[in-house]
């Protein structure tokens, strides 16, 4: 895409080049934090801008990629610039043949209501047609979530212990060492089904937004 929003300090933030590995997060985390210092609902913001709750939702826990048309009317709705949003978000380019991250540089999300759901972000790099990211999900066994909804597919990997992924009606049991691929539009929700945590490897390739 040819986007190209104007941001503090007189830098750039490129809409469909690549981005920062956490940009999505710190956009998602800005927007959420806004609302609730205005003390608005989901329901709010969605009546102001014309947007779904689950549209709304989905940009603030880093499930869709906000589109400017997306982002623009929540601005507004939260009486905020846009280029507030996106503030410091620099474009960050490497020539090296590869990246280490280490154990100790991951960042750790917050992501809905959700109780006993550990988001560790390992990676994020957007793509031609995508925006991918892997993070480590630790289920303790006391999880609980409503089911969610991604703008885009899930690859998930259970790296230790086992539980159930719920995909609509359907219920898939997984193992140690199992894995599945699916369509994160269908609501889903991964339960822990053992007495103790189970990690699981999740990558999201996510595609942007729009107004339906």
């Amino acid at each position: 895409m040819g986007w190209r929003l104007p941001v503090a300090r007189s830098c750039y933030w490129h809409w469909g080049k690549r981005m920062h590995d956490i940009s999505l997060m710190l956009i998602g985390q800005r927007i959420r934090r806004r609302r609730l210092q205005l003390k608005h609902t989901l329901d709010d913001v969605a009546r102001a801008t014309g947007l779904s709750c689950s549209l709304i939702s989905k940009v603030e826990n880093f499930r869709t990629i906000p589109s400017l048309p997306v982002l623009a009317r929540i601005s507004a709705a939260l009486d905020t610039d846009m280029a507030e949003f996106v503030a410091d978000i620099a474009v960050q380019r490497s020539d090296a043949a590869y990246t280490v991250i280490r154990c100790d540089a991951r960042t750790t999300i917050e992501r809905e209501e959700a109780r006993g759901f550990q988001y560790d972000v390992i990676f994020s790099k957007e793509l031609e047609s995508c925006f991918w990211q892997t993070v480590v999900l630790t289920l303790h066994p006391d999880a609980q979530r409503q089911p969610a909804t991604t703008d885009g597919d899930e690859f998930l990997l259970v790296i230790r212990g086992r539980c159930e992924i719920v995909l609509g009606a359907e219920r898939v049991t997984l193992a140690e060492g199992d894995a599945i691929y699916f369509d994160g539009r269908v609501p889903h929700v991964p339960r822990n089904t053992g007495d103790q945590s189970a990690v699981l490897l999740v990558t999201y390739f996510l595609t942007p937004a729009h107004i339906g």
